[in-house]
């Protein structure tokens, strides 16, 4: 629906499907995905998330200072995604080919950042 509402053009409605419905429906599916108890891991994605969400609903109103606090629940989302990637890397063994295909995506997304980047800061605008 969000992204529906994005391809329309119906920017209130995608507002609105993004920060009331998109973080909670992730939620859902972790919650319903899981077959046995709840672990560490399972309860660090619901944490991350609600950080994430809450770094939405703050970040969604640049104009107050507000956004700092949206910015400090995307930190601490990105700190719980990072410590949940590092015990399940310290717990198993990574396959050789997914390492070269994780290096090889970032540095394809790092490498089209920065042109992006580049060529809206630097690039000459042309009048036609």
């Amino acid at each position: 629906m969000h992204i529906l509402s994005l391809v329309l053009g119906a920017d209130d409605v995608a507002h609105v499907t993004k920060l009331l419905l998109l973080m909670p429906l992730l939620m859902v599916v972790v919650v319903g995905s899981q077959r046995r108890s709840f672990g560490t891991a399972e309860i660090a994605v619901l944490a991350a998330l609600s950080f994430a969400w809450i770094g939405d609903v703050f970040v969604s109103d640049a104009s107050s200072s507000s956004f700092v606090i949206g910015l400090a629940a995307f930190l601490l989302c990105h700190v719980v995604y990072f410590t949940i990637f590092v015990r399940t890397v310290r717990t198993r063994r990574i396959p050789l080919a997914a390492l070269l295909l994780v290096g090889w995506w970032g540095g394809t997304l790092f490498l089209l950042s920065d042109t992006s980047l580049a060529w809206a800061l630097f690039a000459p605008t042309r009048t036609w």
